[in-house]
């Protein structure tokens, strides 16, 4: 990883850029040192020895396996649709560098043949907001956590070079362009929102999801054909759901 061309490359977005090879947590990182920092900081690390996924739970990293880095924005605007923004600026890199499709899981997962390729992760302190990317690149030789080898899926299945630089570089670029730019991010989001018409699990109930709103909320309808909206929370895809309401 060549830091001096990231840095050179993200200067008119981002004052600050470390790069550890082994972190606690970048987010956390940002969290406990937000104080310090002053200006928009990235945080790249090759591996994270306690990273932190949404509700505090355990995010698996491995050494050299993935992308972990966490962005902290000063003076943020709008930081309820900084995942969306990220989702999209993830998808569109991909596919644009690698020609490969990815889809988005409202509202914090990018997925790959229906598997979770990455995470997006965002917390707010006072006026700011970190966000955090952890993108599997590929499968650890070794060491993989059981419960979790059939839910997850690289995005690439055989080690290659693929230069992690530009694929830092251009979700940055189009990040800050969405975020600065006066785009229908929701509209753009949406295009790439898989599980329209899917059932879900959302705290013990099947829902099924029929759209989604200009502030980003799912809009789902129950069983008995009655409108539920979700604006926060996380959802369990129901992959072989059969609603036998409708036979």
């Amino acid at each position: 990883m060549k830091i001096a061309h990231i840095i050179k490359r993200l200067d008119k977005y981002i004052e600050r850029i470390e790069y550890y090879e082994t972190i606690n947590s970048t987010h956390k990182y940002l969290q406990d040192s937000n104080i310090y920092h002053k200006s928009n900081t990235l945080v790249i690390a090759s591996n994270q020895s306690n990273s932190i996924g949404k509700y505090n739970k355990k995010y698996y990293s491995y050494q050299d396996c993935g992308l972990y880095m966490s962005l902290l924005i000063k003076n943020v605007h709008e930081i309820n649709k900084l995942p969306f923004i990220m989702g999209v600026s993830i998808v569109e890199s991909i596919k644009e560098l690698y020609g490969i499709k990815v889809d988005l899981k409202w509202v914090n997962d990018v997925y790959l043949n229906n598997k979770k390729l990455a995470g997006i992760l965002v917390s707010q302190s006072n006026d700011d907001a970190i966000i955090s990317v952890g993108l599997n690149l590929f499968r650890p030789i070794s060491n993989y956590d059981k419960d979790i080898i059939d839910q997850v899926i690289p995005l690439f299945e055989e080690r290659k070079d693929i230069n992690i630089d530009y694929l830092i570089i251009r979700i940055i670029e189009l990040f800050f362009k969405y975020y600065n730019d006066d785009v229908d991010i929701i509209k753009k989001y949406k295009q790439y929102l898989f599980i329209i018409n899917h059932y879900i699990n959302y705290n013990n109930q099947v829902l099924l999801v029929k759209d989604i709103s200009e502030e980003g909320a799912l809009i789902t309808l129950t069983l008995d054909k009655k409108e539920f909206i979700i604006n926060s929370g996380s959802i369990k895809l129901l992959n072989n759901y059969e609603d036998k309401t409708n036979n």
